[in-house]
C-alpha cells in the first residue's frame, strides 16, 4: 500500500511509499490531503479496509468531521444561502453528506446504489449530461413562476 501526504505548499511526503502513515503524517507540517493507492485493491475495495472519503480511483482521507457538506454549508452561510435553496449532485461515496444536506440532493445515474439511496432523486449518468438535465428542468420551472 502506498500513502502520500500533501503539504499546503504542494510538497509530497513519501513519494516512494516507503514510510508508515504515522511517519507521513508527522513529516507533513500542515497536511491537507493523504492519498492511498493499492496495486491490487480498487478504491471501492479499500472502503472495507479503511473508513475513508472516496475519490475516483484513490481513497481520500480528510480531517474528521470535514466533508463536502461542511464545505458547502460554510460557503452558503458566508453567502446567506439557505440549505433548502441548494441543489447538490453526487456520484460517489464522498458525496453522501452533501447530497443529504442540500435542499435537493441528486444522484447521478452512474452512482452506486448506496449513493442513490441518499438522494432525493436520480438523474441520468454523467455521460448523458444528467446534471444539465436537472438544471434545465429547474430553470424552466422557475421561469414559469
Amino acid at each position: 500500500m502506498r500513502l502520500i501526504a500533501c503539504d499546503l505548499d504542494g510538497t509530497l511526503f513519501d513519494p516512494e511509499g516507503q514510510i508508515s502513515h504515522r511517519t507521513a503524517a508527522t513529516g507533513a507540517t500542515q497536511a491537507i490531503k493523504l492519498m492511498m493507492f493499492h496495486s491490487v485493491h480498487s478504491a471501492h475495495e479499500l472502503l472495507n479496509i479503511v473508513p475513508p472519503l472516496l475519490g475516483a480511483d484513490a481513497v481520500e482521507l480528510g480531517p474528521a468531521g470535514v466533508d463536502k457538506a461542511t464545505g458547502l454549508a460554510w460557503l452558503c452561510a458566508s453567502l446567506g444561502i439557505d440549505a433548502a435553496d441548494v441543489v447538490a449532485f453526487g456520484d460517489e461515496y464522498n458525496d453522501h453528506e452533501m447530497v443529504l444536506w442540500a435542499g435537493l440532493g441528486v444522484a447521478m445515474g452512474n452512482a452506486a446504489d448506496v449513493t442513490k439511496a441518499c438522494a432525493d432523486e436520480v438523474t441520468l449518468t454523467n455521460a448523458e449530461d444528467g446534471a444539465a438535465v436537472v438544471v434545465e428542468r429547474l430553470l424552466a420551472a422557475s421561469a414559469l413562476r
